[in-house]
């Protein structure tokens, strides 16, 4: 899943399940987590690319449309060479990455205390995760790609009470005994 260029994106957008404004602002940063995690930082060309398509409205069909038709600015045309060309623009995420950096973010910012938050929000399992994004999709607030199905988010990983269950305790002793051992 990928955030749309334009309309920016609403921190508070509507959703048909019970999803409030916490378990939308979640998903957002955790795809922003994730886009970074699998893409990397984007480039200035990437960026520049970014804007000019947010200053119009458009989407990466448009943008192939007017690469290929040689309609594109000179400058936007050689950001996109720069980029890597449509496809460098595109930073799509599979429903099984979004899902796995939801997950780590959630953990690496409450530990054990994540499948309580994350429950509290109406986030109990990875399907629930692809129900949040296609309300999302279909509010306008994400695109998908022509392959992308909410069934691709069943069973990716569990987000329920087990959800911290290879973490372990550290005790302040325990923190001492490694700085020891050092």
């Amino acid at each position: 899943m990928t955030t749309k260029t334009t309309p920016p994106i609403s921190e508070s957008a509507p959703s048909r399940q019970t999803f409030g404004e916490p378990a939308v602002r979640f998903l957002l940063e955790a795809l922003r987590f994730t886009v970074l995690r699998v893409h990397g930082p984007p480039s200035k060309a990437y960026e520049r690319v970014a804007d000019w398509m947010s200053e119009r409205q458009l989407e990466l069909a448009e943008l192939a449309r007017l690469a290929d038709s040689g309609e594109l600015p000179r400058d936007v045309a050689r950001a996109l060479r720069k980029a890597g060309g449509v496809s460098g623009c595109n930073r799509h995420v599979s429903a099984r990455h979004l899902c796995l950096g939801l997950r780590d973010l959630a953990l690496e910012r409450w530990g054990f205390l994540a499948p309580t938050v994350l429950s509290r929000w109406g986030i109990c399992s990875s399907g629930d995760v692809g129900r949040l994004v296609f309300d999302l999709i279909d509010a306008g607030q994400l695109h998908k790609q022509p392959g992308d199905r909410i069934e691709d988010f069943d069973h990716v990983c569990d987000l329920g009470p087990d959800l911290g269950r290879g973490l372990r305790l550290r005790t302040a002793s325990a923190a001492a005994d490694d700085s020891e051992q050092e």
